[in-house]
């Protein structure tokens, strides 16, 4: 992304997909009913192009926006659904203030259930 000052550009920002991955994390551990984030769904596709690494949060760049997909366990006594929900606003709205990316979507992938 570049950046600007009275509309020239200075010069250039990168974020890095660690830094995105530790401003989610971080939040995603506040939301009540959220145990933590959790190894995403196996990506066959992904194994055969040998990107094997098991990740919880997956981003996308498509033409200026970002696609994120992350994974979460969710404690048990909470609606699955209002906490996903719940996380989408949250991961979209931090991303957004924070890095100024443009998040075209947020899928989340609720694999576990934990007790407290």
């Amino acid at each position: 992304m570049e950046l600007k000052n009275n509309g020239k550009v200075i010069g250039n920002l990168n974020i890095s997909a660690k830094a995105l991955e530790t401003i989610i994390e971080k939040n995603i551990s506040e939301i009540k009913g959220v145990k933590g984030l959790a190894n995403l769904p196996f990506d066959f596709k992904q194994y055969i192009l040998k990107r094997s690494n098991v990740s919880k949060i997956h981003f996308e760049m498509n033409s200026g926006t970002v696609e994120i997909n992350c994974a979460i366990s969710i404690k048990i006594g909470y609606s699955v659904k209002k906490v996903c929900e719940e996380v989408q606003l949250q991961v979209k709205n931090v991303v957004q203030n924070m890095t100024n990316l443009v998040v075209s979507c947020v899928n989340i992938y609720a694999v576990g259930l934990c007790t407290e």
